[in-house]
């Protein structure tokens, strides 16, 4: 009895180790696209720290600070609707070259553009 229970447990370790390196061949395949994404989440975090600090130091009023900040929110509302079309037309390579492009001229401008528009 004692022998049939130590089989038993011997299975469970080697199901839990093809469990386990099941998970990690999942994970291996995925791990571009999260890394990406973590590396899009903490840029766009920076950015929005950066913007609210710079803002700040600059003068601007709390008023307009939150306007700056809350714009990115409208663009983003108004890029689900445009989006979907861009992609539709030009293919998902190419629309993610524009959007990242796109991203990419807005926050050198941040760096360029000091005053905001009267």
């Amino acid at each position: 009895m004692v022998k049939a229970c130590g089989l038993r447990h011997h299975a469970l370790h080697i199901e839990i180790a093809h469990c386990l390196l099941a998970m990690l061949a999942v994970f291996a395949s995925i791990s571009s696209i999260l890394l990406g994404a973590a590396l899009l989440l903490i840029g766009n975090g920076l950015i929005g720290t950066l913007l609210a600090l710079r803002a700040s130091s600059e003068g601007y009023t709390d008023g307009v600070i939150g306007l700056i900040m809350s714009a990115y929110f409208c663009g983003f509302l108004v890029g689900t609707f445009i989006a979907p079309r861009i992609v539709m037309r030009v293919g998902h390579i190419r629309a993610f070259a524009l959007f990242a492009a796109i991203a990419s001229a807005i926050a050198i401008q941040h760096a360029l553009i000091i005053h905001p528009v009267s």
